[in-house]
């Protein structure tokens, strides 16, 4: 990619992502005081490697697929292909900005800018976040029901974490029902507790353009949801794309033959996914590659664990990082040039 290309704001971003990953794996090593051992690297499978990235690829297209077909309730059509271009930018964004708080607002924008009205844009993107964490989420209360989850290692603090992200999930549902169901209503009540509790000009501004995007956003989720044989497919989409997610740390696992626990991969995965949130570094660097570790390290001997941290990272993180920036500049710069 041309330096030229990108504002040297951007470039601050990423060198910042890299700096903080760099040291969040040193980290890794340190603690676990290996970084690569000999056996690891000679029972190293570059096959299972290549399957993890074929897995998170599928997972985009997967993930792209999906919007168009979100699109198509809203009455629009744009080509799989250039909504995975928009959802790999959206990801570029999220990993260089604090707490991944980019990518939504570049996913909202980049849409937009295909011909989809805003208020339309806000709610596609509201429900493919949606549709993420509830299907996510349920996985979780399924295994935690099963009571054959919890990572021996980390006890009550998870069960802690997923009764949190439970009570979430229920709040997101609520507010979600109410927004379908009783847009208008929705709408005022939250203009009014906005106005309420913050009383300044700037709260009452902020509470009315809270109302209106909520009310647009209720309104696109009902039209959505009124094509009852499209969510089903967009259902299935959802859950293929989490199967492809999932599977990245299994394959790395037996990369480095070793046996795969699959329950407890799988459940601190979804944990991983949901805590990665929280971390208020871009991109979740550091506290991603610490959070892996620690959520595995009763499934991955410390020897291997530094490069599993590493591949997994590399397939995530790195290849979305690269391949978004380039998009990216591609895209806003098409942008720019239809504003002209």
């Amino acid at each position: 990619m041309n330096r030229s290309l990108l504002p040297s704001r951007l470039w601050h971003g990423i060198g910042i992502t890299l700096l903080i990953s760099v040291a969040g794996f040193t980290a890794v090593a340190a603690v676990t005081r290996h970084t690569f051992s000999l056996r690891a690297l000679r029972t190293f499978d570059p096959g299972f490697l290549a399957l993890g990235v074929a897995a998170i690829a599928s997972a985009w297209v997967v993930k792209a697929w999906r919007t168009r077909s979100l699109l198509w309730a809203l009455g629009y059509d744009i080509p799989t292909r250039r909504l995975l271009q928009i959802y790999l930018a959206a990801a570029f964004a999220s990993h260089i900005t604090p707490g991944n708080s980019g990518g939504v607002p570049t996913h909202i924008y980049l849409v937009h800018k295909q011909g989809v009205r805003l208020g339309r844009s806000v709610a596609l993107t509201a429900m493919d976040s949606a549709l993420n964490l509830v299907v996510g989420l349920a996985a979780l209360a399924v295994f935690v029901a099963s009571r054959r989850v919890l990572l021996p290692a980390t006890g009550h603090r998870v069960e802690l974490a997923v009764v949190a992200a439970l009570a979430l999930l229920l709040l997101a549902v609520g507010i979600f029902l109410c927004l379908m169901w009783r847009p208008r209503w929705t709408a005022r009540l939250l203009r009014s507790a906005v106005g309420g509790i913050w009383k300044s000009p700037r709260g009452l501004k902020f509470g009315r353009r809270l109302g209106r995007e909520a009310l647009s956003l209720g309104l696109g989720l009902r039209v959505i949801l009124a094509r009852g044989w499209l969510m089903a497919l967009v259902v299935l989409q959802t859950t293929a794309y989490w199967a492809l997610y999932l599977a990245v740390a299994p394959l790395l696992i037996l990369s480095l033959g070793l046996p795969v626990p699959w329950e407890q991969v799988i459940a601190a995965q979804v944990v991983f996914n949901f805590a990665q949130i929280f971390f208020p570094t871009p991109g979740g660097s550091g506290g991603a590659e610490l959070g892996m570790a620690y959520l595995f390290r009763g499934m991955v001997p410390s020897e291997d664990l530094g490069l599993f941290v590493l591949g997994w990272r590399f397939i995530t993180f790195y290849l979305s990082l690269a391949l978004g920036g380039w998009f990216f500049v591609d895209l806003f710069h098409r942008a720019s040039e239809g504003a002209a």
